[in-house]
């Protein structure tokens, strides 16, 4: 990848290559972003070796090096996701869903470490107890 794409990113419509290792290059296509959303998100449509793909900001598939990279880079995209988090658990505290079984935390923060798989939170089970 070219610095003036690591710095700038790509102009719509540009293809890049990029090695990711010896014999192992991607072909990156930006194709331009989607309509924003009502927390100023939006999505990143591209190409990767000529499949059209959506891409998201904190999707687990980047791996937690990734993820912790990318939050970094966007913070604002981290409050959104932690906003996101504190709306799910007031729904489900308002529906009668958030008992002693919901492990997981009890703030947008708690969820968002667990979405980052930062470690277990305080009573959380590990999958080691469960086998």
């Amino acid at each position: 990848m070219g610095s003036h794409v690591f710095f700038n990113g790509m102009a719509l419509g540009e293809t890049n290559q990029i090695m990711i290792e010896d014999g192992k290059t991607l072909v990156v296509k930006y194709l331009g972003l989607g309509d924003q959303n009502e927390d100023g998100m939006r999505s990143v449509l591209f190409e990767l070796n000529g499949m059209r793909r959506v891409g998201c900001i904190g999707c687990p598939m980047a791996g937690r090096k990734g993820m912790r990279f990318e939050f970094a880079r966007y913070p604002t995209y981290e409050r959104a996701y932690i906003r996101a988090f504190d709306a799910m658990l007031a729904e489900r505290q308002h529906r009668g869903r958030l008992d002693a079984t919901w492990r997981i935390g009890h703030t947008g923060r708690d969820i968002m470490h667990w979405w980052m798989a930062d470690g277990v939170l305080p009573g959380q089970m590990e999958m080691e107890e469960v086998v």
